[in-house]
Order: C-alpha cells, then structure tokens, then sequence
C-alpha cells in the first residue's frame, strides 16, 4: 500500500508541474460523462420527439472512448512524454469501438453480479449465506476497474476477451495490491467529491495515470507483458525535459 500511496503522491506532483494540460484533459472528460448528457437530456425534456432522443443518446455514446481518450492520454505521460488535448482525440478516435465493446460487457457483467447479490440477500435462512459468495465477486469486479482501460491502452492484442482475462489473472495474482488500489482510490474520489472544486479539477486524470503506474509496476514481474503494437501511428509527441516524480523523460520514440 506504501509504494501505491508513493505512486499517488507522484502523480499529484506532477499535476503542480502540468497543470494546465491535466487540467484541460481533465475537464475535457468531464464534459463528455456529465456535459454532453445534460445538454442531450435537456434537449429531450425540450422537444419530446425522436430526433431529440437521439441526441441525448449520442450524448451518452461518447463517454466510453472519451474513457479510452484519458487513459490512452495516461499511459504517453507514464511512458514519459508530454501530454495534452490531441493525445485525449487520439485515444478517443483510435479505442471509439473497442472501449464500447469493454463498457458494455463490463457495465453487463456489473449488473448481472449484482443482480445475484441481491437475489441471494432476499432469500430466506441459511440460503442468505450465498450471498456472501456474491459479496467476494462483487469485490472482485470492483478490483478489475483500475486495470481495465489501462489495459485495453497498454496491450497490443486488443480484443475484449484478452482484456478481460488479463485483468482477472493480474487481479488474481495481486490479490493484496489490488484491493489496497482500489481502497486508497475510493478514499481519494470520496475526499475530492467532498472538498468539490478545485480538486474536481483533476481527479480523473491523476487516477488515470495513477492506475497506469500502477498497472506497470505490477507488470514488471512479467517479462515482454507489452509488446510493440506495429498498427500504432507516430505522435510526435515530446519528450519531458526533467524527471517528474521519479517517472523522467524516456530515450526517443
């Protein structure tokens, strides 16, 4: 839990170094998950006809790559360069379909699991005790959260199946990292919805990197994990000047 609290503490400093980049990322994500479904439900309680009700669902349609756009965004920084605005379109554009397909069975295999916490909590007696098998799962799917689009980033097989297997055996083989994650990060989205601005401001982007780092440091234990993806265009990205918060400029890519 120490290294995962030293990862933090990295990430938030450099927030104070690129703040105005990891602002701007920031909110960028926040407009497409809250922004976009309030003006599409705004327009829908306006003008109650279909063509309303297909903006309010093309609102909704950018959340997961908008997702997909951070933590691609994420994981150029982790791997040492500058970030900004382009790096978030990217991400957006290149995981449109695929970060889709990861939400909707994530979102499916959420609500199945706890549709069945919640059956087993109903029955009478001794059956109650299932439940309790379904509590473990639900931890367990929580568990899977902080890899998930990190992973679908990271990988170079991109398929929904291998995201999913990998986040369950990296969840699996990392029981005890993995449920400290994922309390220290509960703690802190609780502490900065409580404290509200400015710490909304940048919550969801220093978890992305945050998840990335950590994600790679329990990766390193499994030698040639990532392998060069040969579809994956150049960026042009730039190399950060000065290590910040022990993550310093890689060699050129």
């Amino acid at each position: 839990m120490l290294r995962l609290f030293r990862l933090l503490w990295s990430t938030l400093g450099d927030y104070y170094y690129e703040i105005i980049p990891f602002t701007a990322l920031n909110l960028m994500w926040l407009a497409a998950l809250f922004g976009l479904p309030l003006i599409g439900g705004a327009i829908v309680r306006a003008f109650p006809v279909p063509p309303a009700i297909l903006a309010f669902i093309a609102s909704l349609i950018c959340i997961p790559p908008a997702l997909a756009g951070l933590f691609s965004a994420a994981r150029t920084f982790a791997d040492g360069y500058s970030i900004g605005p382009r790096d978030f379109f990217r991400g957006f554009r290149r995981y449109f379909w695929r970060s889709w397909q990861l939400a909707l069975a994530d979102l499916l295999a959420g609500a199945l699991v706890l549709a069945n916490l919640y059956f087993y909590l109903k029955l009478p007696g001794a059956a109650k005790l299932i439940a309790i098998l379904w509590l473990y799962v639900v931890v367990f799917w929580f568990a899977l959260q902080p890899y998930l689009f990190g992973l679908l980033v990271y990988q170079n097989d991109k398929r929904l199946r291998t995201t999913a297997r990998n986040a369950a055996l990296l969840v699996l083989a990392n029981i005890g990292p993995s449920l400290a994650l994922l309390l220290l990060a509960a703690i802190f989205v609780f502490l900065s919805i409580g404290l509200g601005l400015p710490f909304l401001a940048f919550t969801s982007i220093v978890c992305a990197i945050w998840f990335t780092r950590a994600l790679d440091h329990l990766l390193v234990k499994y030698p040639g994990a990532r392998r060069v993806d040969p579809t994956e265009p150049e960026h042009g990205v730039s190399q950060r000047t000065a290590p910040r918060g022990g993550y310093g400029a890689r060699g050129p890519r």
